[in-house]
C-alpha cells in the first residue's frame, strides 16, 4: 500500500525570539481619517514603515485629513510643515528615542533604497542629525541615504529648516555631508547647482573641510569662484565654453558630452527643437527619468521614427535598472494616451513592455493569492501634489504586479461598497490588468471587510491577501454608507477567513501612511508595510519566509516556504 504523502503547511505559529517581539503589545485602538474605529500602531518603528513609503512630504494630497493621534512628547513643530509632515517627524523622533535608536536610519536607508523615496529619508536624516540617541550612526548612513547628490542639499536644507541656525550644523551631520560630497564629479556640481540658495558654496563652507578635502582647490576655485583649468577641470571648462555658444553645430554638440549637459540645460540654450531632441536621445544624454517624463515634448517637436525607435529600445532595456515608481510608467502612458499617431503607438507599446520587463525581473510568489485593490472615493486623491497619477491607479498597478507575480489560482478584484473580481489572466500586460481592476465599478466606499468576506465563501484557499489601500476602512459605526448598507469589522471578517478558508497572511499595504491598522499589532500573521514601489514584494518574501536562489528568483515547490520567517522591521534591521 502506497505511503499517502502530506503536502507542507506553511509555518504560522512563530518562534518569537526569532522576530520582533510581539508578546506584550498591547492593541489600543484609535479613530481612522474615516471616522471608525481602527487599531493604533503602538511600536513607533513599526508605524514609521507603514506611514513612510507613500509619504511625499508637504505634498499631502488626500480625502481625509491626519487622523487625531498622539504625537510624541518632545514633539517638533517647526511654522510650514502640514499635519501628516508633522506626525512622520514626530513618529521618527519616538523611533529615535526608543531602544533601537539606530532603526531610524535603517528604515530610512531602507525607504530610499527599495521604496524610492527622495525627500523623506532625508528629513529622517535631519531628525537623526538632532537626536542624541542617533547621533553616533549619522556619519555612517548619511552617503547611504543620499545617494544623488541633490540629496545632499536636501538634507542640509531639512536640518536647517527644522533644527538649526544660520552658522552651524551638527558635527555627525557635518562629517557625513562631507563623505558624500568627496564622491560627487564634476558633472554632479554642475547638474545640481540651480538659481536659487543654498549654493554647493554655501554648503561646503558649513560642512568638514581640510585640504583638498572634500573638494580638490581646483574644484573650490571653480565654485567660490568661476574658474576653470582645462586639466584640472575639464568639464568646468567644457561647460564655460558652451555656455559662450548661440547654436547647436557640432562644436555645441561635442562641447555639451563633454560636460555632461542635462537636457534642462540643453534645451534652454538651444531651443526645443526637432535636431536638439534627436540628438539628447541619439546621444544617450537623456537619463531614463528625463526619457520617460519627455516622451509627449518628443512628438510633439516632430522627431523621426528612427528616434522614436531608438527611445522606446532605451525604454525596455533600461526599465529594470531603471528605479522608477511603476506608477511612472502610467503616468507617462496617460500623458500620450489620444494621440493617434504611429510615433506614439510605438511608443505606447515600448511603456507597457518596459513595465513588463521590471515584473519578469522579480521573484515568483507560490500558492494563491487573493489581491484586493481599493477604488474607493477617498482614492481619487492624487499621489502628490505634483503628480496626475491616483492612488487608486497606484493600488491598481501594484496589484497588478502582484497579480502577475502570484501562481496558482490567483484572483485580483477592486473593493468599495462591493468586491469584484475583474476578467483577467497573466497572459495581459500589467498595464492592462491594471486598467481592467480599475474599470470595476464597485462603488466609493471603502468596505475593506468584503475582501474577507469574499474570501471566506470562496473554494479557492488562498495563502495570502495583498491589500493596497489607504486603510481607512469603514466600521459598523458608519451606516447607509453612500446609500448601501453599513460598514462591517475587517479584523473579524480576517479572523473569518482564516478559520474557514485557511487563508494565512494578510500583507496590508498603506498607500496613505495614515498610521492606523485594520488588525491588532500583535498579529503575528499581518505585515504592515507602505509604499508605491514594487519592492514591497521583497517584504512579502521575507515575512513568509519564501527563499530565493542566487539568481534572486523563487524556489518553487515544498521547499518555497521553508525558510525563516522575518517581520518587517527585523527584514530592514537586517539588510540596512
Amino acid at each position: 500500500m502506497a505511503t499517502k504523502k502530506t503536502k507542507k503547511k506553511p509555518a504560522t505559529n512563530l518562534k518569537r525570539k526569532a522576530l520582533v517581539d510581539k508578546s506584550s503589545v498591547k492593541n489600543p485602538r484609535e479613530k481612522n481619517a474615516a471616522g471608525a474605529n481602527q487599531f493604533a500602531v503602538s511600536d513607533p518603528a513599526e508605524k514609521l514603515i507603514s506611514m513612510i513609503g507613500s509619504s511625499f512630504l508637504n505634498e499631502g494630497s488626500s480625502t481625509y485629513g491626519t487622523p487625531e493621534t498622539e504625537l510624541a512628547t518632545e514633539a517638533y513643530d517647526p511654522a510650514g510643515l502640514d499635519a501628516h509632515t508633522q506626525q512622520i517627524i514626530n513618529t521618527a523622533t519616538q523611533v529615535a528615542k526608543s531602544d533601537h535608536p539606530e532603526d531610524l536610519l535603517k528604515i530610512a536607508r531602507w525607504a530610499r533604497t527599495e521604496l524610492k523615496v527622495r525627500s523623506t529619508p532625508t528629513v529622517l536624516l535631519a531628525v537623526a542629525a538632532e537626536c542624541p540617541e542617533t547621533k553616533q550612526f549619522v556619519r555612517k548612513y548619511t552617503p547611504l541615504i543620499c545617494q544623488r547628490p541633490d540629496e545632499v542639499k536636501q538634507a542640509f536644507i531639512a536640518y536647517r529648516q527644522l533644527f538649526g541656525t544660520e552658522d552651524s550644523l551638527p558635527n555627525s551631520l557635518k562629517r557625513g555631508l562631507s563623505d558624500r560630497i568627496s564622491k560627487m564629479r564634476e558633472s554632479d556640481f554642475l547638474k545640481y547647482e540651480g538659481q536659487e540658495r543654498p549654493y554647493w558654496s554655501d554648503i561646503i563652507r558649513m560642512v568638514d573641510r581640510s585640504k583638498d578635502w572634500p573638494v580638490s582647490q581646483a574644484t573650490f576655485n571653480y565654485l567660490y569662484k568661476g574658474e576653470t583649468d582645462p586639466e584640472k577641470t575639464p568639464v568646468f571648462f567644457a561647460r564655460k565654453a558652451l555656455n559662450q555658444l548661440k547654436t547647436f553645430d557640432e562644436k555645441a554638440q561635442s562641447l555639451a558630452k563633454a560636460s555632461y549637459a542635462t537636457w534642462e540645460n540643453v534645451l534652454s540654450q538651444f531651443g526645443n527643437s526637432k535636431d536638439v531632441w534627436e540628438y539628447l536621445v541619439k546621444s544617450g544624454q537623456l537619463g531614463y527619468m528625463a526619457l520617460i517624463r519627455n516622451l509627449r515634448n518628443m512628438l510633439q517637436a516632430g522627431v523621426s521614427m528612427a528616434t522614436v525607435n531608438a527611445a522606446c529600445d532605451a525604454l525596455v532595456s533600461g526599465a529594470v535598472n531603471s528605479k522608477q515608481l511603476p506608477y511612472r510608467f502610467l503616468s507617462a502612458y496617460k500623458q500620450l494616451e489620444g494621440i493617434n499617431t504611429p510615433e506614439c503607438t510605438r511608443i505606447l507599446g515600448a511603456l507597457a513592455s518596459a513595465l513588463d520587463a521590471v515584473v519578469a525581473n522579480m521573484p515568483r510568489l507560490p500558492g494563491n493569492s487573493l489581491i484586493a485593490c481599493d477604488t474607493s472615493g477617498s482614492m481619487s486623491s492624487t499621489v502628490s501634489d505634483k503628480s496626475t497619477v491616483t492612488r487608486k491607479e497606484a493600488a491598481c498597478i501594484l496589484g497588478a504586479i502582484a497579480y502577475k507575480l502570484s501562481e496558482g489560482a490567483s484572483e485580483i478584484g477592486a473593493f468599495s461598497n462591493e468586491y469584484k473580481t475583474a476578467n483577467v489572466n497573466p497572459g495581459m500586460t500589467t498595464l492592462e490588468i491594471a486598467r481592467r481592476v480599475g474599470d470595476l465599478d464597485v462603488g466609493a466606499a471603502t468596505m475593506t471587510h468584503l475582501v474577507f468576506d469574499h474570501a471566506t465563501k470562496s473554494s479557492t484557499r488562498f495563502k495570502r491577501c495583498l491589500l493596497f489601500s489607504d486603510m481607512q476602512a469603514y466600521d459598523k459605526s458608519i451606516s447607509n454608507v453612500y446609500g448601501r448598507g453599513q460598514g462591517g469589522s475587517a479584523a473579524t471578517s480576517l479572523s473569518n477567513a482564516r478559520k474557514k478558508n485557511g487563508l494565512v497572511y494578510l500583507h496590508s499595504v498603506d498607500l496613505a501612511g495614515q498610521g492606523t491598522s485594520l488588525t491588532k499589532q500583535s498579529d503575528t500573521n499581518t505585515n504592515l508595510v507602505g509604499g508605491y514601489s514594487e519592492k514591497v514584494i521583497d517584504t512579502v518574501l521575507a515575512f513568509e519566509g519564501i527563499k530565493k536562489d542566487a539568481t534572486s528568483q523563487t524556489v518553487t515547490g515544498d521547499e518555497a516556504t521553508s525558510g525563516a520567517r522575518e517581520f518587517t522591521l527585523e527584514y530592514i534591521r537586517k539588510n540596512f
